[in-house]
């Protein structure tokens, strides 16, 4: 089975998560290939048996100022140039199924050229989702004092900034003959099969199609030890590991560091920024550092925030866009973690909030029930099970089709 997989580099999570995927995959014998832009070069390793394609994708840095100021993520021009370059490289390849990871032209792509397409998507994104109101965005013209009384209306709101996200993904489908998408749920997850990065039951779902599965968390963290300093910090004291990611609010680094040294705890940050009397290094295996930690502070994300409940870290999570207040919207009402705003962060918040979670007896004990169930380490394998499956489908459909 050949396997072709598409990551549209604009954040580290696109890329990481179906790059983990096809490593699983080529290790296991199937000849995987893996295409995007060549952004986030420090993930691959030359020895594991992917053939890698350059595909460009939309620069990080344009990508987040679409999100910061609420604009559609891709022009429609954009992403009728994807169908052609995906379409050409397509051909040129010929995989048996395309896999993708936020590369929504796929959906027009594949289908033009008759390929299996599944995508990976996170379940709150769903159209089957129970609760589809967005959260009050994070966008520095919303008073933070207005957050509550928005809250109230984003009911109403919802579907107008769904129509806007939609329109030029409808452009794309009109382009190329293809009937238009009715909400922005729909072109999310418009797949063959639709894989879910979560596990069953984490996310509130109506019941769901056949081909809309759960495969459960992926992760990637570095196959690095971690830093020698580890072993220096204080064992008498708390550990807060602070790591917001390619697409956390970096300006508030400085003021989450000075807040969580008035709290009294060692803390190591993953960034390339130094502080005085802070340990810190570029590159840090998360999945090591949140297992040694008594705290994780990120940006909420998916990756980083199941990275650490899965090792019965709670989550600290101080979301810069919809995703990952997503997130931390189902992280917090289960009880295995905490939002703050990033404007909160800057009032000084975390003086308080921080040693409330440290002591919260109650919260460490549901993170510890739920880690389990968002152990990475699963996720590969019921991959590669609905791939079998999907194959098994496909064939059966030729068969038929030809009788």
């Amino acid at each position: 089975m050949k396997l072709l997989f598409i990551g549209e580099a604009v954040t580290l999570a696109h890329v990481a998560r179906p790059w983990t995927l096809a490593c699983f995959m080529a290790e296991r014998g199937y000849d995987v290939h893996f295409a995007s832009e060549d952004r986030f070069n420090f993930l691959f390793d030359n020895d594991t048996p992917v053939t890698r394609h350059h595909l460009p994708c939309r620069s990080h840095e344009s990508f987040l100022e679409a999100v910061e100021n609420c604009r559609p993520l891709f022009e429609s021009e954009t992403l009728i140039r994807y169908v052609e370059q995906e379409t050409e490289l397509l051909k040129r390849v010929k995989p048996d199924v395309v896999i993708g990871d936020f590369r929504h032209s796929l959906s027009v792509s594949c289908r033009v050229l008759s390929v299996p397409y599944v995508g990976l998507n996170n379940a709150y994104w769903s159209p089957y989702v129970v609760n589809s109101v967005l959260p009050v965005p994070e966008h520095k013209t919303i008073p933070f004092s207005k957050v509550g009384f928005l809250n109230r209306l984003m009911p109403a709101i919802t579907p107008i900034v769904f129509k806007l996200m939609l329109s030029n993904l409808n452009k794309m489908r009109r382009h190329y003959s293809f009937s238009p998408y009715k909400t922005f749920r729909e072109a999310l997850t418009d797949s063959d099969l639709t894989l879910y990065y979560e596990p069953q039951g984490f996310i509130d779902m109506t019941p769901l199609p056949e081909h809309h599965r759960f495969i459960g968390s992926v992760s990637w963290a570095p196959k690095l030890p971690l830093p020698d300093f580890f072993s220096q910090l204080n064992p008498d004291k708390p550990l807060v590991y602070v790591s917001l990611g390619s697409s956390g609010v970096h300006e508030i680094e400085e003021e989450i560091v000075h807040d969580l040294k008035a709290c009294g705890v060692n803390i190591v940050v993953n960034s390339r920024s130094s502080y005085p009397d802070v340990y810190h290094a570029s590159l840090i295996p998360g999945d090591l550092a949140a297992e040694k930690a008594d705290l994780v502070i990120c940006n909420g994300g998916s990756p980083m925030a199941y990275l650490a409940l899965s090792q019965g870290t709670p989550v600290l999570g101080i979301p810069a866009n919809n995703d990952q207040l997503l997130v931390m919207k189902y992280v917090e009402a289960k009880q295995l973690g905490q939002v703050v705003r990033w404007r909160e962060v800057k009032e000084g918040l975390l003086k308080s909030v921080v040693p409330d979670m440290l002591n919260n007896t109650r919260m460490k004990n549901t993170v510890k029930i739920m880690a389990g169930k968002l152990n990475p380490e699963l996720a590969p394998y019921h991959f590669e099970q609905e791939m079998i499956r999907l194959m098994a489908q496909c064939s059966i459909d030729h068969h038929q089709n030809a009788v």
